[in-house]
C-alpha cells in the first residue's frame, strides 16, 4: 500500500471499486438483480499418488506422531480404490465421475453416496516425463472400478516388455 503524504495511506482497492467504468448492460443486470457469475456445478480436485508417496503437511513444531498420523490419514485415491472393494455399485465409475455420485467427508476421510447436489471431478496434472505417475492419472482416466494400484503394475510390466531398445 502507497502513502500520499505524510500520514494518508492509499486504499488502492477502494480506488478500483469508485473508478470502475459500469455500462449499460451491467447496470440493468445489477437492477434486475441478476448474479454476475456463478459457480456452478462445484469442480472437486482430485490429487492422485504413486504407493507409500502421498503428500503430508505438516508444522515444524508438530510431534513426530501427529506426523505419522497425518501420514497414514487414507487419501482420496485410497478411499476410492477402497469404496470400489466394499461396494460394486461405486466400481461403474471413473475416478474423474466420482465426485458426480459421491461427497468427500474431510473428516472422516471417507466418500459418502452424494444424496443432492452436483460435482465435477478434475484431475490434478501430471507430466508425461514423471513416469509412472503420469501412466498412473492415464489408467485414472479409463480404467472403471480400479481396486488398487495393481493396474499400473501391470501396465508398467507390460510396457517394459514391449519396449524397443
Amino acid at each position: 500500500m502507497a502513502v500520499n503524504g505524510p500520514e494518508q495511506a492509499r486504499n488502492e482497492i477502494k480506488e478500483y471499486l469508485d473508478g470502475r467504468w459500469v455500462g449499460a448492460p451491467e447496470a440493468l443486470w445489477h437492477i434486475f438483480h441478476h448474479r454476475m457469475h456463478q459457480e456452478w456445478p462445484a469442480v472437486e480436485r482430485l490429487p492422485f499418488h504413486l504407493p507409500d508417496q502421498q503428500m503430508v503437511t505438516f508444522n515444524a513444531e508438530d510431534s513426530l506422531d501427529n506426523v505419522l498420523q497425518q501420514a497414514a490419514r487414507e487419501t482420496k485415491l485410497l478411499a476410492f480404490f477402497r469404496r470400489n472393494q466394499e461396494d460394486p455399485h461405486a466400481r461403474q465409475w471413473l475416478y474423474s465421475e466420482f465426485p458426480q455420485h459421491f461427497t468427500w467427508n474431510q473428516r472422516d476421510h471417507i466418500w459418502k453416496a452424494r444424496q443432492k447436489g452436483m460435482a465435477i471431478g478434475r484431475l490434478l496434472f501430471a507430466s508425461p516425463t514423471s513416469g509412472a505417475r503420469y501412466h498412473l492419472r492415464l489408467l485414472l482416466t479409463v480404467v472403471r472400478g480400479m481396486l488398487a494400484y495393481f493396474a499400473l503394475q501391470f501396465f508398467l510390466m507390460l510396457q517394459s516388455r514391449t519396449q524397443v531398445f
